[in-house]
């Protein structure tokens, strides 16, 4: 398989290794500094995959649009606008976004859909999450894939951290908390991908 790599940071790293490992070909690379190369390019892959930036997407789009090479995106942190150009990537070419690709992420997601309607409003919610000291983005679309999950309708309030003596937080609201992986635990880590 022929691949078009958007973005270079630790999950475009992993895709490489493994397209690499399985004996498939990074056709072309491109990432916030030479993503407008995109529409210079003529169909050289048979899957786009995106794992970069919403600032992308218009190169992004117009190259699906003009060569109808399907679309793979990880990409969180985009607006509606975004996630409508997407859905209308589908008239050009297949279309397959997610927040995670995580199966464990995925399976998740499905407990969490069944289980708050049971638990009800009387449940209180926290979504805490731990990245490396490389994340740029907080709360991480995955969380706010989990967020959706146990609250499809959007009735609640996000909360964003608490300091100092903020007071109980409302029936109607949902704290979210991100957390930096300690030094120590990145150190143990695979050195193939920095933390």
């Amino acid at each position: 398989m022929k691949i078009v790599l958007i973005g270079k940071g630790r999950m475009g790293q992993m895709i490489a290794a493994t397209a690499q490992a399985a004996g498939d070909e990074i056709a072309a690379s491109f990432d916030e500094f030479n993503i407008w190369d995109l529409e210079k390019l003529e169909k050289v892959g048979d899957v786009i995959m995106d794992f970069s930036r919403p600032s992308g997407l218009p190169y992004i789009a117009s190259y699906v649009r003009r060569t109808g090479t399907p679309l793979l995106s990880g990409t969180t942190g985009m607006s509606k606008d975004d996630k409508a150009t997407l859905l209308e990537l589908g008239k050009y070419a297949p279309v397959l976004w997610s927040a995670n690709y995580s199966l464990g992420v995925a399976v998740l997601v499905r407990a969490l859909k069944v289980a708050a309607p049971v638990l009800g409003r009387d449940f209180d919610i926290e979504i805490t999450e731990t990245h490396h000291n490389q994340k740029e983005d907080a709360p991480s679309g995955t969380a706010k894939l989990l967020l959706d999950a146990v609250d499809p309708d959007h009735l609640l309030t996000p909360v964003y951290g608490r300091e100092g003596v903020p007071g109980k937080r409302r029936q109607t609201e949902v704290g979210i908390h991100w957390l930096m992986q300690s030094a120590e635990k990145c150190q143990r880590k695979s050195e193939a991908i920095p933390c």
